[in-house]
Order: C-alpha cells, then structure tokens, then sequence
C-alpha cells in the first residue's frame, strides 16, 4: 500500500528541491512509524502462520526482503567508513535471521547509526562555520602513519643493549655525587630582577608577577592544523639550526613543546629530544648533539609575551633546568585546563582524541630515545606530541571561557596552576635509609631483625654500584630482587644467580662483592643484638628504683628488665605474689632502642620523680575481715590479744524435697488449720532471733502493748526506789552533823547495790518469760507442707496416674460461684505460685502423651 502510493508519487531531487524532498521524506517516516504499530505481536502472528498457509509464506518473503535491505545498507555504511579511515574493506554487518535482530541489533544497527548522525552533525557544524576540524575529513595522512598497536613494542627500540652511552660524550659530564643541585646559569634574559640576587629559581620574581597577554582571555576560532605532509619539518642537531629555529620562535606568539627522556642506563636521566611546534611548523631537536648550546632558547622560553603550551610538564620543568638551565616563564598546562573542565581523564591522548580525533600510539613513551637516527615510527609520533596541542589549546581555552560566561575566572585558574608547576626547582633523587623503608612499604614488606638489616645493606649497594656506573638501580638490580634477596640470604655465588633470575649484568659481574655484603650485614647484625644485650643488662642494673619508702620500696628490676617482688612482699588480696611482671620494653620494632645507653637523668632528680608520684597515689585499704555468724561473747576480748580471721561462712544450697504423688500425700496438721485461722501474733524473742508477721494491725496491737508493759516496769522501779531509801534514811531528830558523812556515804552505797540486785532478778524474769513465749510461738508455727501442695504437672491425672478424660465444663451461675467462694477450699498463708509461661494453658488436651 505504501509502495503504490510511492510509486505514483515521484520522490522530488534533494539537490534542486529539498524543502519538497524533506516534507515526503518525512511523512514516509511518519507513515512507516503508524504501520510497524499497527503490526501484530508476535504471538498473533505465530497463530495466523498455523491457520492460514499462505500468509506465513508472504511473511518469510517480507522478513527476507527486509533483512537483506538492512543487510545492504549496513553494507554500504561500512564500506563509506572503511574507504574514509584507510583501514580497508571493513568487519562484514549482515543480518541473517530474526536472532540476529534481537541479539545484535544494538551492535549492528544502533551503533552504526550513532556513527552516522554523529558525521552528520560534524559536517552541519563546518558547514555553518560553528566549528572547524584540525584534519579535514578528506585527508587521510594519519592512517597511513598509525602504527599497529595489537602487537607488543619491539624490544630493540625498548632497550638497545648494545648502544654506546651517550653521556660519555656530553662536554659537561653528570654529576653523580649524593649533593644538593644548583643551577649555573650565566646570563638571564627578559630579566626584572637581576640574576645576581640569591634564590632557587632565577625567574620566580619574573613568573610571580607576570602579566600574561590580553589574547589568552578572548575567545577565538581554533586554527585547522594541517597534516603531517603539509607541515614543514626540521630535524635540529647544529647550532646552525639552532639559531635558525630560534628566529622562527621568537616571531611566533604560542609555542608548544615537549620532551623525551631516557633514565634507565644513566643514574640522574638526561633529555634525549624536545619537540616544539608553531603554527606553521614542528621542529625536532636532538639534545643529545647539541646539550651545552640549548641555553640560549631561554630568550623564547622565558620571554612573557610568548604563551609556552605544555601538558604535564611537572617533570619537564625539572628536566629543563636540570640539564639545559632552560626556565619556562608563562606556561599553560593543558592538564590543569582539563582537571579545571572536569574531563573523565586527563590524558593528552584523551584530548587529542577528543578534539582531533587522532589516536596517539602511547607505546612510543617509554621507548628508548637514545637511538638514533630514529626510526620512522619513533619520528611520527615524537612530531604528533606537539602537532595538534595548539589547536587543542585553542579549543580547551573556548570551553573554559564558556564555562565561565565569557568571564577570564576559569582561565586564570588554570595559569595559576601553571605559573606554581614552572616555579618547580630541580632536586636530586633521595637515597637515604628513609627511602630504603618508604620503597618497603609502597610494596608491602614487612622486614625485621635480620632481614631488615640485608634489605638496608643491598639498598645501600646498589645506589652505590649505580653512581659508580653512571647506571640507574633498576639497571643494577630490580626492586623486586631486593626483598627477594632479604628474605632468602644467599651464602654464595652459586645460590645467588640461582635466587635472581635473570641475573642483571651488573650483579654478576660483581657478585662476590654482593655476597660480601650480605654477610658483612648479617654479622654486624648479631654483633649490634648483643651490644643491646648488654646495654638492656647495664640499664637494668642502673634503672633499679632505689626508694626508701612508699608502695615501690622493695621493688626491683631483674636483669631481663623485668619488675618483680621481692620476697617479702604481700598483697592483702592475693596475699604472697612473686610473680615476675613486665615493667619496660628497653627496645621497640618500630622506634628501636628506647632509653640511651648513658641516663642523662642526675640520682637526685630520679629520687624527686620517684617521691612526687609516691605523693600522688592513693592506697586503697586492706579488704575488711568477715566474721562468723555466731552470737559474740558479751565480754570484749583484751586488747593485747591478737584478732585471729576467722573463715567466712559459705551458704548451703536449699534443701531438695523428694517428689510425692498425690495419692500419697498427707493432709496438713491440725496446727496449721488452727494457725491459719487465728491472727499471728508479735512474738518478742533474743535480740538477734524476731519473728514477726507484719500485719498493720497486729503490729498496732503490738505496739501499744510493749508501750503500756514498759509503763508497768517504770511504775514498779519508782516504787523500788521509794521502799529502798525509806529503809535506809536516818530518824527524822538526827541532825546532818549526828549522822556524818560516813553514815550518807554507806546509805547511798547500800542503796546502789540493792538496787542493782532487784534490777537483775527482774531481768531475767522478763528474759526467761519471753523465751518461753518464744517457744510457744515456735510451736504454734507449723511449716508450709509443699508435699500435699497442689502441682499443675498432676492435672487431668487420677490417683493412678493414668491421664482423665477431659469433660465438658458446665457453666456456673452467680449464685453458685458465691456459694463456692463462701464454702471455700484450700486456704494457704502463701501466695500461689506463678505460673509458668512455658508450660501449656490447658494441659495435654490433644492426648498425646496417653498410655
């Protein structure tokens, strides 16, 4: 239907009328979208194919047509992209059946149609002047450049073995020596300060206080970069060409630059090229020929108006002023331009990819550049370092600005960033014991005793080895081989080539000298453990606390450094303890020894500490004796008379009571029926034995009667004392005078006794009536029988044992539950016990337990 109507209508020439030619290719799109939701499901159509034969037929022939369409097309798609990248004829994308539609249609159809809007939107962009490409589409000179990276990097330009050392050759010979680095510049161009006055880095007033051209902060159309065979290149290795390149350079306003460097056969590193590229041109010097005479490009380097374009330069400024006192002044460093954008990564392939869709084979970096002359591929990709990093410049500058709104705020951080990179200064490599312990732990070695001792002295060999053969330590031997050799201490010769394998040649060219070393580490090792010895033993003996008094004065320490009793002491808890208790560590893993061998500490000043912290302690007294729980003697002991501790009194368990069935149980006394039933009364028994119920009113019974008992007993003392001193009185006609005060005396002493006498006899009458009260009491009191004591586990049980079948209960009138209450049943002076959540509401209903 949509092919007739195609047919009649013929579709109008994109080229002479595209506003006719959009409009129907848009309905054919719309039309196409209605018919495939209009389309059946699947399962429908898998019906109709089983009811009518005939359909299924025009449904395989439809499907086939249409696969081979996107077939075709997909074909065609790939063939266009092949033919545009050089990279031949191209995976083949068919669609074969239905499978393939639903398993790789993402891989075949959407991605190639991604590919495909994407170059549509490229070319509407340069076709609008919106944006220009640093290669043009049509030009394809890096596809016959781009090297095949599926296959490793040849080990001949990763490490030429049999290259002489070009250092040999160098005017100014490296200087290997353990000193601090100090640059020797002799003139400073584009100087405002001159070079005389004494810093680090000749031009940190220059770049501190730099005012950068007003061109940075203006935004501008990026530059096409031509391609490599358009591009004018030199290769600089005179000091003719030298001074040609720098006549070029100084004319231009941006620079881009780069280097190469080369540090496994030399010890410090040297700059083996550096690349810099103009708008118009890339340059490749060899520093290598021309090393002493680079030091005049410091007129373009650190001239303020030209911008220096870098990308991660924190080690090419180093490398600059290390080997060619080279120092960059206004520097842009394209990677803080992409941390400060915020890209996924921050790689200068990533941005070359990203701008320039040109992809930068990294396998070249740690290429020995040393070759020469350099290999085509070598060559290539040293020039595409610094090709395009103006046109990415340019394009990173544009985002920044537009990221800000047009405002210099993010570029200026970024210059920030690269004015503080440029204010690096060279220092030499650390080598110390610090580092030896700082590489042990960036590999996770744990190294004691021992083994510590060998790592420490192989380190310390192999940095010295590598000054003296101008090598670097990974040369002389791998930091693997260094814990390797820690660990196992090879004896000789033999067991050493046999623990590193591949033996480096260094190592075996000086292998006994190796061997040498480790066993002069491991003597000096056990010659240092016992110098220790000794120096913990004279500590000890002159660390002992000598203190006259105080908690610590029978301490002392035994010749290991340990704290122990002496064999008096005793604790009022633990009594006698002569245990031996760590007081001090002498030595330490970590921190090594702790104390010096020689106290610094005066005798007097260790008595002073000792005393101020005696002042300070608390003693915590002694653990009170426990006395036995027996009534004690009315009559103190003698004072003289030792106190004897008496052991205390352990409580025994409770008393078990045997398990009695029910139909053995005896009824409770008739005591306790009669106990039950009267009120308890208040009982006074000795001093130390009461028994009391307490019930508020019988305590208030009892109350008033001790009160009105204690009345009866003042009322018959008063009238004791009245009979006694009418006895005793002289005659009323004596005189005071007759009578004398020996007659007063004796009365009054006669008086006492008697008095004394009639108090005891009423005592004990009192004590004796209240123990056979006492007694009584006891008497009437009859235990709880827990023997006749209802128990849930005996319910639904008879007197057999035998499980009772359960009735149905009939329900209770008010009436009757009254009756019930009144009647009463068991009546205990207990409360019930609880129950118990554990065991179930009703007993065993289900009856499973029945015999």
């Amino acid at each position: 239907m949509g092919s007739s109507s195609s047919e009649e209508e013929p579709i109008p020439s994109p080229t002479q009328e595209f506003s006719k030619y959009q409009a129907t290719l848009q309905k054919a799109a719309v039309d196409s979208g209605k018919y495939a939701a209009a389309l059946p499901s699947k399962n429908d159509l898998s019906f109709q194919r089983t009811v009518d034969r005939k359909l299924g037929t025009e449904l395989d022939a439809c499907s086939s047509r249409i696969l081979g369409l996107a077939s075709q097309l997909l074909g065609f798609i790939g063939a266009e992209q092949a033919s545009s990248t050089g990279k031949g004829k191209g995976k083949a994308r068919q669609l074969v059946d239905d499978e393939d539609v639903v398993e790789r249609y993402h891989e075949l159809v959407i991605d190639v149609l991604d590919r495909v809007f994407e170059n549509v939107d490229s070319c509407l962009d340069q076709f609008s002047g919106k944006k220009a490409l640093a290669v043009p589409l049509t030009e394809k000179p890096v596809a016959k450049k781009e090297p095949d990276r599926t296959r490793r990097l040849d080990h001949n330009l990763a490490h030429a073995a049999s290259l002489p050392k070009p250092q040999l050759k160098f005017a100014r010979r490296p200087d290997n020596a353990p000193q601090v680095w100090k640059h020797s510049l002799r003139s400073k161009p584009h100087a405002r300060r001159p070079l005389e006055h004494i810093e680090p880095h000749p031009y940190r007033y220059e770049i501190s206080n730099l005012e950068y051209p007003p061109g940075l902060f203006e935004e501008t159309n990026p530059r096409p970069v031509k391609s490599f065979e358009d591009t004018p290149f030199t290769w600089v290795d005179t000091p003719a060409g030298l001074s040609a390149m720098l006549e070029k350079l100084k004319a231009a306003s941006e620079i881009a630059v780069d280097l190469e460097h080369h540090d496994y056969r030399t010890f410090n590193g040297f700059v083996c090229l550096m690349q810099v590229s103009t708008r118009d041109e890339d340059f490749i010097v060899d520093t290598l020929a021309i090393r002493d005479e680079l030091v005049v490009l410091n007129e373009v380097f650190a001239d303020p108006k030209i911008v220096k374009v870098f990308h991660g330069a924190q080690s090419d400024i180093t490398w600059l002023q290390r080997d060619f006192n080279l120092y960059v002044v206004n520097l842009f460093d394209t990677y803080h331009a992409s941390v400060q954008l915020g890209f996924p990564k921050k790689s200068l392939a990533f941005l070359l990819m990203k701008y320039c869709d040109f992809a930068a084979d990294k396998r070249y970096q740690l290429a020995d550049w040393r070759i020469r002359p350099l290999p085509e591929e070598m060559l290539f990709y040293a020039r595409s370092d610094t090709h395009f990093l103006l046109y990415v410049f340019d394009c990173l500058r544009n985002e920044l600005l537009d990221q800000a709104n047009g405002q210099p705020n993010n570029i200026l951080d970024v210059l920030h960033n690269s004015a503080t990179t440029a204010l690096n200064v060279h220092v030499n490599e650390d080598f110390s014991k610090e580092s030896a312990h700082f590489l042990a732990r960036k590999w996770n070695k744990g190294l004691w005793g021992k083994h510590l001792a060998i790592y420490e002295a192989v380190y310390e060999w192999r940095v010295r080895v590598a000054r003296e053969e101008d090598e670097s330590v990974r040369y002389v031997l791998p930091n693997q081989f260094l814990f390797t050799l820690a660990e196992r201490a090879p004896k000789d010769a033999a067991q050493l080539f046999h623990v590193v394998q591949p033996t480096p040649p260094l190592v075996r060219s000086r292998g006994t000298e190796l061997i040498n070393t480790i066993k002069k580490a491991i003597t000096d090792h056990g010659i240092n453990e016992a110098r220790k010895a000794e120096e913990r033993k004279a500590i000890a003996a002159r660390g002992a606390m000598d203190v006259d008094s105080g908690p610590f004065a029978n301490v002392s320490l035994d010749n290991d450094g340990l704290l122990i009793d002496s064999p008096g002491s005793s604790s009022t808890l633990f009594e006698q303890d002569s245990e031996q208790i760590p007081f001090v560590a002498t030595e330490s893993a970590f921190f090594g020894k702790i104390y010096p061998s020689k106290p610094t500490v005066s005798d007097s000043l260790h008595r002073d500490i000792v005393q101020k912290i005696h002042s300070t302690l608390v003693i915590t007294p002694s653990v009170p004796e426990i006395l036995k729980t027996a009534k004690l003697s009315k009559i103190a002991p003698p004072i003289s008379e030792a106190r004897v501790p008496t052991e205390p009194t352990i409580p025994t368990e409770p008393e078990q009571l045997p398990f009695v069935p029910a139909s053995q149980r005896q009824p409770l006394s008739a005591k306790f029926a009669e106990f039950t039933s009267t009120p308890a009364k208040h009982v006074d028994m000795d001093d130390e034995e009461v028994v009391e119920v307490r019930d508020p009113e019988l305590k208030r019974k009892s109350k008033n009667k001790k009160k009105k008992e204690r009345e009866r007993q003042d009322t018959k003392s008063q009238l004791a004392k009245t009979s006694l001193l009418a006895a005793v009185a002289p005659p009323a006609s004596a005189s005071p005078e007759q009578a004398g005060p020996s007659t007063i005396t004796l009365a009054v002493k006669s008086l006492g006794d008697e008095e004394k006498l009639e108090l005891k006899k009423r005592k004990r009458e009192e004590k004796e009536r209240k123990k056979q009260e006492a007694a009584e009491a006891l008497e009437a009191v009859v235990p709880y029988d827990y023997e006749t004591a209802a128990n849930p586990l005996d319910e639904g049980l008879d007197e057999s044992g035998a499980a009772e079948v359960p009735q149905k209960k009939r329900k209770v009138g008010k009436g009757e539950k009254r009756k019930g209450k009144q009647a009463g049943g068991h009546v205990s002076a207990f409360p019930a016990p609880p129950r118990q959540l554990t065991m179930p509401k009703s007993g065993n209903k289900s009856m499973t337990f029945k015999s």
